[in-house]
């Protein structure tokens, strides 16, 4: 008993015996004298620094037992003096884990001497826990293949590979393993509303929603955080009275959260309704003042709106609490199209560190050429590989600064696409033109000496602060020629616009069309022919023109316009101005020097449009012209109409 004879004995013995210590030690604190038990285990301690026993009784000792101690120092000691014991290093990531301290028990995860395949399964559980949380993904996958071969039916083991898997970047994977987890609990929501989610992320928006409908009878006490996910995937449908009504029930059901809001947000601003957005993304915000996604959204609105000083200062919150490239890629944007355009060029190399950013071509951490990136300086004894990026309207416009970069290096050679190869040799023939994927592309691109893709031309060149060249792209004039006197065919004197009305984009949600029956104020102009610009099948168009509004529209069939660049340079050039939505025939007239009207919609994604400005800097040779409401085409139409009129 404490205080007894034999405990007074053994405080004598203590002074050398670290057995005796550690023992008077634990006496002590199971009767609750813990200064007196730190002492002697201390003393233990000195006696014996490598007995993990006492390091073992330490680390067990009150929280505030010891001013400054920390019992996972003890706990590390006690791992590191017995290392072949499972259970010291099960304490030790299950305290750090306990603490939030989850990179700490993730690293010194790496250090357990065990064999992975010898591990318990409350270990593997453990560290691939730790994997998980902080992006150990290389590491965390072999150990959840283990944890589910042992446990094949736990449907949260699952979902971690899904999680894993999708940071990855593989979402097949992660679809695969979500939906293993909601085989095998199928009526559990914590398996298949991570399905849903997966799905979704995966672009597989109607299979999500049938799942999450599924979700709300499997699980109806839990619809609350059901209804804002299925809002999400509805996102991505036309149906927008569902998608309305399940985003509203979101915000109702949960009105301090701040996805319901951004949702709805985001809802607003596919219909073009900025004043919504803006007041739905404020909303978000103020729910939730630490979500990056909030400001990020509520700064993309301010931006579309015009009000620039405020679309910066979000964008900047949301970089400050989550520095995604996407948050700064729309930084650069705003400030290439609405602010310091000489800061937005520095800004938008960020572009490369998006993986869906479109190119066929990589810069960054894994380029696809193994080359130096050119710098701009003059290299008259080198060759440099210049290969395009993004779609064909960026094709022709960046193509205005290859003189510049032919000027400075002895040998260039570009890399575009197919349909404008030939129009890009003609006006340089200097330069060296290679179709994409065409025979020897390859060879030639990797035989250069430098590389640069070529939208950093423009900031190379110091393009900001420089006159935008224009007129530099030369179409085959006996084409030209042969189709201005088709169009003039029967028709002296008149003047020709050529027209373009719809765009096709390859992503979901990006094509946008000014419907033709909007178009009668431009076709009421007199002396006037009028051409399809217009790539595709149009012979619905060109019937409804006469139908509706008793004119010819003029196209040329022998030339399609997507495929044949050369030919469609032909045509734009043939006529005397151009009327088109914001689209490549407003780059193919840019780049043939050609004047455009342009209708620029509410939210117009582009930089090169300043919003709400009739002129930008970026083309010089456009007239913009821009919606006040995003459903209404007829009034910016007639606008143009009536300037056209009026001129001479």
């Amino acid at each position: 008993a404490g205080g007894g004879w034999l405990e007074t004995a053994a405080r004598v013995l203590m002074a050398d015996d670290p057995v005796i210590a550690r023992n008077l030690g634990v006496l002590a604190q199971r009767r609750g004298d813990t200064a007196t038990a730190l002492r002697r285990l201390r003393r233990a301690a000195v006696l014996a620094p490598e007995d993990p026993a006492t390091a073992g009784v330490m680390m067990k000792l009150p929280a505030g037992a010891e001013p400054g101690r920390d019992a996972i120092r003890w706990s590390v000691r006690s791992a590191l003096t017995e290392p072949g014991q499972e259970k010291r290093w099960i304490d030790l990531v299950v305290r750090l884990l306990h603490e939030g301290r989850v990179r700490e028990a993730a690293a010194w995860a790496t250090r357990i001497p065990i064999p992975p395949d010898a591990w318990s399964y409350k270990l593997l559980r453990l560290v691939a826990h730790a994997y998980s949380k902080t992006e150990c993904d290389a590491e965390a996958i072999p150990l959840l293949v283990r944890l589910t071969v042992r446990e094949p039916y736990d449907g949260s083991l699952h979902i971690l590979q899904a999680l894993v898997h999708r940071r990855t970047g593989d979402l097949d994977a992660a679809v695969r393993h979500a939906r293993r987890g909601a085989l095998v609990e199928p009526g559990s929501l914590d398996t298949l509303a991570p399905l849903g989610a997966e799905l979704a992320r995966a672009d597989r928006h109607e299979e999500a929603a049938r799942l999450l409908r599924r979700v709300l009878r499997v699980d109806p006490e839990r619809r609350t955080e059901t209804v804002e996910n299925l809002g999400a995937a509805l996102l991505k449908f036309d149906d927008r009275e569902e998608t309305g009504r399940v985003l509203r029930e979101a915000i109702v059901r949960r009105p301090h959260a701040p996805g319901g809001y951004l949702n709805f947000s985001t809802f607003a601003l596919q219909g073009l309704d900025l004043g919504s957005a803006g007041r739905y993304g404020r909303f978000a915000a103020l729910a939730g003042p630490t979500s990056a996604d909030a400001q990020y959204n509520l700064g993309s609105i301010c931006r579309h709106q015009g009000r620039v000083a405020e679309a910066r200062s979000f964008l900047e919150a949301a970089v400050a609490l989550d520095d995604k490239p996407m948050y700064r890629y729309v930084r650069a944007m705003l400030e290439l199209g609405d602010g310091d355009p000489v800061d937005g060029l520095q800004r938008y190399a960020v572009r490369w560190d998006i993986p869906s950013f479109s190119a066929s071509r990589r810069l960054g951490a894994e380029p696809s050429l193994p080359l130096p990136v050119w710098q701009g300086e003059p290299r008259p004894d080198a060759t440099l590989a210049v290969w395009a990026e993004q779609g064909i309207g960026d094709e022709l416009w960046f193509a205005g600064y290859l003189a510049w970069a032919a000027e400075r290096v002895g040998h260039v050679v570009v890399e575009v696409a197919e349909s404008f190869a030939p129009l890009l040799h003609r006006s340089f023939p200097d330069i060296e033109v290679r179709a994409r994927y065409g025979d020897g592309t390859e060879a030639a691109m990797a035989a250069a000496d430098l590389q640069i893709p070529m939208g950093d031309l423009v900031r190379l060149c110091g393009a900001a602060t420089l006159p935008v060249p224009t007129g530099y792209l030369r179409p085959d004039p006996a084409a030209v020629e042969r189709l201005r006197g088709f169009y003039r065919a029967g028709r002296p004197g008149r003047g020709i616009i050529g027209i373009s009305w719809r765009s096709v984009k390859p992503l979901r949600g990006r094509s946008f069309e000014a419907p033709l029956g909007d178009w009668g104020p431009l076709f009421a102009l007199d002396d006037t022919v009028f051409v399809s610009l217009q790539y595709g099948d149009v012979i619905d168009d060109v019937r409804l023109v006469a139908e509706r509004f008793g004119r010819s529209l003029v196209r040329s069939p022998e030339i399609d316009a997507y495929r044949d660049l050369d030919g469609f340079a032909a045509q734009v050039a043939a006529v005397d101005r151009v009327v088109s939505i914001a689209n490549s025939t407003v780059a193919m007239a840019h780049a043939l020097g050609k004047p455009v009207d342009v209708i620029a919609r509410t939210i117009q994604d582009d930089w090169r449009y300043a919003r709400g400005a009739s002129a930008t800097r970026w083309l010089p040779t456009a007239r913009v012209t821009w919606q006040t409401d995003g459903q209404d085409w007829a009034t910016p139409i007639r606008q143009i109409a009536e300037r056209i009129g009026r001129e001479p």
